[in-house]
C-alpha cells in the first residue's frame, strides 16, 4: 500500500514537472518575442532620432541661408498674423505684415 501511494505521488510530481516545463517554454518564447520587438522598437526610435537631428540641422541651415538673403532687404522683420477667413470660420487665412527698420 505504501508503494502505491509513493507511485501515485511520483506520477503527480512528474505531471506537475511536465506542466511547469511547458509553462517555462511558453514564457520563454514570449520573452524572446517581446525582446525581439523591443530591439526593433529601439532601433526604430534610434533611426527616428537620427532623422530628426538631420532635419533640425537642415532647418537651421535653411534658416541661416534665408536670414542671409533677407539681411540686405529693408523689410527685415516679418510678423505673421493668422486671421480667420470670413467665408469659412475654420480655415485660417495667413497674411504677412512687413515693416521697414529704417
Amino acid at each position: 500500500m505504501d508503494k502505491n501511494i509513493v507511485q501515485r505521488h511520483v506520477k503527480m510530481l512528474k505531471s506537475k514537472m511536465s506542466q511547469l516545463t511547458q509553462e517555462h517554454e511558453f514564457y520563454n518564447n514570449v520573452y524572446k518575442r517581446l525582446s525581439k520587438e523591443l530591439r526593433e522598437w529601439e532601433n526604430g526610435i534610434q533611426e527616428c532620432l537620427l532623422n530628426m537631428n538631420a532635419m533640425y540641422t537642415d532647418r537651421n541651415q535653411y534658416h541661416d541661408a534665408i536670414s542671409g538673403m533677407l539681411s540686405g532687404i529693408p523689410f527685415i522683420s516679418l510678423l505673421k498674423i493668422n486671421k480667420i477667413n470670413e467665408d469659412n470660420k475654420n480655415a485660417p487665412n495667413v497674411s504677412y505684415i512687413y515693416w521697414n527698420n529704417q
